[in-house]
């Protein structure tokens, strides 16, 4: 522990077992409905879901292509533009590769769990890091050097694991919020169309 914090903040480096970039596709990717193997772009990506489908091409078009498919807990960040998104592949959609607008992480599940970092990637502080870290005018950049030096708060897998369910409670509560208010809004609007209809 350093001054008196109660975790210590470790490089990220130190905390996975690789970083990597994705796959390079030398060729605009056309899609094939008949293809085997989907291409995961950062536009198919939007506040940590998949919000299109990625396109599709056949196995065969990427050489040595068990280095780069995705593996579940794999964690994604995207090197460039102005929203440095994440992703957390959980294994869906199946038979998918990252281009090399992302880097791909493989965390060290005996350190640091993938949905921890995932979290931890949309937190103000990293967020403030990667936009000190950044270069390019205009479209802003981060290197694997960059994000290897990411300061980690590092805590006991216990408490991370707890975080996590913390977090995934609450995001299911705001949800229930979400639809009560919404089942509020139509119950309302539906009560003062009737005291109009009355008259």
């Amino acid at each position: 522990m350093n001054n008196g914090e109660i975790f210590e903040h470790v490089p990220l480096s130190n905390c996975v077992a690789s970083i990597r970039t994705g796959q390079t596709f030398k060729t605009s990717l056309q899609h094939n409905a008949n293809g085997d193997l989907n291409v995961l772009q950062p536009k198919d990506i939007s506040n940590g879901r998949i919000e299109s489908n990625p396109v599709c091409i056949n196995k065969s078009e990427v050489s040595a292509l068990e280095n780069h498919i995705l593996k579940i807990g794999d964690v994604l960040m995207v090197n460039k533009g102005t929203k440095l998104g994440s992703f957390l592949y959980e294994g869906e959609p199946a038979q998918t590769v990252a281009t090399s607008s992302f880097f791909v992480i493989t965390p060290n599940p005996d350190v640091l769990l993938s949905r921890y970092l995932f979290w931890y990637l949309n937190q103000p502080p990293a967020k403030e890091y990667f936009s000190k870290s950044s270069f390019g005018s205009t479209i802003p950049s981060i290197t694997k050097v960059v994000l290897s030096k990411l300061p980690i708060p590092v805590i006991p897998i216990n408490e991370q694991k707890y975080i996590i369910e913390f977090i995934k409670e609450s995001e299911q509560e705001l949800q229930l919020l979400k639809e009560l208010i919404e089942k509020k809004q139509l119950f309302s609007t539906s009560y003062v169309w009737e005291q109009i209809i009355k008259k």
